[in-house]
């Protein structure tokens, strides 16, 4: 392992938090033992701007070359039409990758608890994790077609890709003694009685793991209702998307919504805020996410455990400070790279 990451900016504020992640990863290589090389490609928007594909082949042989893949945010509407969208490089990417599973928790810190749209005793002390399913489902099965008159998406699953991640998701609960919650539509879709059978099949090989299933939509309320009660959930590409962006809701913002994708090759390390257009170029971007990425980064893919945390509580300790972003704070807040320069002062090394 020559310990070296892909930096891809991407598009809309991309380019501005990636900034901010080579900062702290260019201040943990002066500061620790630990070195690690970045090396820019291009992908997304600025792909097409250059007259490339959104997936150049140029980035796609590098991935042979590299020990992780740090991408910043995806997607620009001035290419929607393009025959090849940045969004579908991303799936594309994933594909290449052979990403299965995506994970992204949801911890609270109480010191935004009273600048969310919740109680504070609703979402007081809430730590759980997602375990999405990334390589299959709705966003790549097919026949997908669209025309005047009618539009076509299919949902596909094999037991394989179910089976897989599943297996992992039981593996974490047995380790860490967390309970797991399945989330499914098994009343009405096809794919989800499939999944929910494997998953009670697998259960059989881990006696010591509590589960239990919801199906999605009275999921979704519980979450809303009484998300302390869940602590592991694993569930589908679509579901899985949609429910870890409710779900950060109890962040505050997007821009708190960290995630790591593994699967048979390199992990992906991104945040799960998009590429908010609104506000790119303006230095308004909340960087929390892409610096909990690159800790992601440094415990998965390169085992520094200590070096991640030392970044968690970096973070814990500006929110701590009331150190906020716009996105938390729109009447008292700091810039990206304001927020920047107070979280690298807390980093205990």
């Amino acid at each position: 392992m020559n310990n070296k990451v892909m930096c891809l900016a991407g598009d809309g504020i991309g380019p501005e938090i990636m900034g901010q992640a080579k900062r702290l990863i260019n201040y943990l290589n002066q500061k620790t033992t630990f070195y690690i090389e970045m090396i820019d490609c291009d992908f997304g928007g600025i792909a097409i701007e250059k007259g490339k594909t959104a997936f150049p082949s140029a980035t796609k042989e590098m991935l042979d070359a590299v020990d992780a893949v740090l991408l910043s945010a995806i997607g620009d509407h001035r290419y929607d039409n393009e025959k090849y969208t940045p969004e579908r490089a991303l799936l594309d990417l994933r594909k290449e990758l052979e990403l299965f599973i995506n994970i992204r928790p949801i911890k609270t810190h109480s010191k935004i608890a009273h600048l969310t749209s919740y109680r504070k005793e609703v979402i007081k002390d809430i730590d759980l994790i997602f375990f999405r399913e990334l390589s299959s489902g709705a966003y790549f099965g097919k026949p997908r077609e669209i025309n005047e008159n009618e539009a076509i998406d299919t949902i596909y699953y094999s037991n394989e890709e179910i089976t897989r991640i599943v297996k992992v998701a039981f593996e974490f609960c047995l380790q860490e003694q967390k309970k797991l919650t399945s989330v499914d539509k098994a009343n009405v879709l096809a794919t989800s009685k499939k999944w929910r059978s494997i998953v009670d099949k697998i259960a059989q090989d881990y006696p010591d793991v509590k589960y239990d299933h919801h199906l999605v939509d009275s999921f979704a309320l519980e979450l809303a209702l009484n998300p302390s009660q869940f602590q592991v959930i694993v569930t589908d590409n679509l579901f899985g998307d949609i429910l870890s962006d409710q779900a950060a809701s109890f962040l505050g913002s997007l821009g708190m919504l960290a995630s790591c994708s593994h699967g048979n090759r390199i992990s992906l390390y991104e945040p799960g805020h998009g590429s908010a257009l609104a506000i790119a170029g303006k230095n308004l971007a909340n960087p929390i996410a892409m610096l909990k990425s690159v800790a992601m980064m440094y415990q998965h893919s390169f085992n520094q455990i200590d070096i991640a945390k030392k970044i968690y509580d970096a973070i814990d300790k500006t929110l701590a400070d009331e150190i906020f972003t716009i996105d938390l704070n729109n009447s008292n807040y700091v810039m990206c790279d304001e927020f920047v320069d107070s979280f690298l002062e807390r980093i205990d090394l």
